[in-house]
C-alpha cells in the first residue's frame, strides 16, 4: 500500500469512514495524486462529522462577532477637543441721561439794562444802524438778528428803528435810512457809532457839531463803506455790513465802548408758569390810524405781523421773531412829515416788558449807558430771555394792548 507524507504547514480532516492514523483508498478507486491526497499525523484524533461542523460555526460567529465590533467601534481621539470658544461679548449701546430738568431762572431786581454781554463781541461796544421801515424797505435784512431794536413813528404813521449790533457779525444789514433827532439822542446815551444816509436838517446840525468820526453818514462823509443793491428802487437799496462798519471803526480809529449789561435767564431755564389763562398770548400795537401792527405768541417767542395779520417777512423768508418786548411811555412833539417826531427822553415814564409770555410794569430811565428799567414796588422780576429785545417808543399818538390767552 502507498502512503503520502502531509505537505507541512496544512491540514486536512478525513470523513468518518477513514482512521485517524491514515486513509485508504476504496477499492476499486483510483490513487489520489499526492498534491490531493495526504496522511494526518498520528497525533491527530478522529473527530465526528457533527463536531466538527459545530466547532466551524462556533468560528465563524467568533470571527463574524470580532469584525462587527472592530467596524462598529470607534477609535478615542489621540487629543482632547478643543475647549469651546468664549462667548462673544456683545457691545452695550449707549446710555443716554436722562435730561436735567430746567433750572428755575432766579428772580433779579433792577435796575435791568437791555444789553446781554456778548460771548464772543465784534467790537467793544455796540454801533448803531438807521433802518427803516415803509413798505418799500421790506423785507429787510438783519433788523431780526440785531441784538437790541428801537422803533417809534417817525413822519405821519411810518416808523423807523435804530438797530445796535455787537454780538455777532452780518453780511448785510439795511436797507439804510436818514436820522433824526430821537435817533441821534438814542444812540448817543448807548456811545455807538450812528450809521444813517443824510437826515432831518435838526439831525444833521446835531451830528456835524457832536459827533465827529462817530457819525458815519453815507451821503456827507463816508459813501465808501456803503453799497446799493441792483433789486430795489432807490432810497430802499443801500446796505452795509459788519465788515465794512469795523473797517470804518478802524479806518477813523473810534474809540468803540462796552455798556452796562444784564445777564439773561439760562438757555434751559424755565419762567414761572403763569396762571391759566394768563399768559400774554399777543400784543396789538396801534402806531397810527393809518399803521398797526401785532406780536403773537408761538410757544417760545413772539412773531411780527404788519397791518392786520402779514408776517412781517426778512430777506431770508422767516417771520421776524424775538422772546423779550419793551414797551415805553414816551413825552414828544410831532413836528410835521418833514422833520418828524421830537422825542424827550429826560422824563423817563412808564415801562411795560413782555417776555416768555409773561408781563411786569415798572419805570425807565435813559441813562449814560442806555435804557434802564426799574420794576415796580422794587419787585423781582424774571429776567429777559436769551435773543434780541424790541423796544417800542409809545408817544400819546400811539397805543398797546395785551391780550391774555
Amino acid at each position: 500500500m502507498q502512503m503520502w507524507a502531509e505537505k507541512p504547514g496544512a491540514g486536512r480532516v478525513a470523513d468518518d469512514a477513514a482512521t485517524a492514523n491514515q486513509i485508504m483508498p476504496q477499492s476499486g478507486a483510483k490513487h489520489c495524486h499526492p498534491s490531493a491526497c495526504r496522511v494526518l499525523p498520528a497525533h491527530v484524533e478522529s473527530l465526528n462529522r457533527g463536531e466538527i461542523v459545530k466547532r466551524n460555526l462556533l468560528l465563524t460567529l467568533a470571527a463574524i462577532a470580532l469584525v462587527a465590533a472592530a467596524g462598529c467601534s470607534k477609535p478615542k481621539p489621540t487629543t482632547d477637543a478643543p475647549p469651546a470658544p468664549a462667548p462673544q461679548q456683545q457691545p452695550q449701546a449707549p446710555v443716554t441721561p436722562a435730561p436735567e430738568p430746567p433750572k428755575q431762572a432766579e428772580a433779579i431786581s433792577g435796575p435791568i439794562y437791555l444789553f446781554d454781554k456778548p460771548a464772543k463781541p465784534i467790537w467793544d461796544g455796540p454801533a448803531s444802524v438807521v433802518i427803516e421801515n415803509s413798505p418799500g424797505a421790506r423785507p429787510q435784512v438783519g433788523l431780526e438778528q440785531a441784538d437790541l431794536v428801537v422803533e417809534a413813528l417817525s413822519e405821519s404813521e411810518i416808523t423807523r428803528t435804530l438797530a445796535f449790533f455787537w454780538s455777532k457779525p452780518l453780511p448785510k444789514i439795511g436797507p439804510v435810512r436818514s436820522a433824526r433827532t430821537w435817533l441821534v439822542d438814542m444812540a448817543d446815551a448807548y456811545h455807538a457809532p450812528f450809521v444813517h444816509s443824510g437826515g432831518s436838517i435838526a439831525a444833521l446840525v446835531q451830528l456835524r457839531d457832536e459827533w465827529g468820526p462817530s457819525n458815519i453818514d453815507e451821503i456827507n462823509n463816508a459813501g465808501g463803506y456803503f453799497y446799493r443793491s441792483n433789486d430795489r428802487q432807490p432810497p430802499h437799496n443801500l446796505y452795509i455790513n459788519t465788515d465794512l462798519l469795523g473797517q470804518v471803526i478802524a479806518d477813523r480809529k473810534i474809540g468803540m465802548k462796552s455798556v452796562p449789561t444784564t445777564p439773561r435767564a439760562p438757555e434751559n431755564a424755565a419762567a414761572p408758569a403763569p396762571p391759566s389763562g394768563q399768559i400774554i398770548s399777543r400784543v396789538d400795537i396801534d402806531w397810527h390810524r393809518l399803521h398797526t401792527l401785532s406780536w403773537t405768541w408761538n410757544g417760545k417767542a413772539y412773531q411780527r405781523l404788519e397791518d392786520g395779520d402779514t408776517p412781517h417777512k426778512v430777506e431770508s423768508g422767516a417771520t421776524v421773531t424775538v422772546p423779550n418786548l419793551v414797551f415805553l411811555q414816551v413825552d414828544g412833539v410831532n413836528q410835521g412829515w418833514e422833520l418828524g417826531w421830537d422825542l424827550d427822553y429826560a422824563q423817563g415814564g412808564k415801562a411795560t416788558v413782555v417776555s416768555g409770555g409773561q408781563t411786569w410794569e415798572g419805570t425807565w430811565t435813559l441813562t449814560d449807558g442806555g435804557f434802564a428799567l426799574q420794576p415796580a414796588n422794587g419787585a423781582k422780576v424774571a429776567p429777559l430771555l436769551p435773543g434780541p429785545v424790541w423796544v417800542h417808543l409809545i408817544t400819546d399818538e400811539s397805543s398797546f394792548a395785551l391780550i391774555k390767552g
